[in-house]
């Protein structure tokens, strides 16, 4: 991760982190619902 200005990094770090976890939830959220999706198709 590149340095940027001291007064911005940690303002920035912290909207990374919440982008990164929001963005990993959601990939889990549409797993789970394809995985869901599947287990249905083929055991009906």
């Amino acid at each position: 991760m590149h340095k940027q200005d001291p007064a911005h990094e940690g303002n920035i770090g912290h909207a990374d982190t919440e982008m990164t976890e929001y963005y990993l939830h959601v990939q889990e959220s549409i797993r789970q619902s394809a995985i869901q999706l599947f287990s249905e198709a083929f055991s009906a």
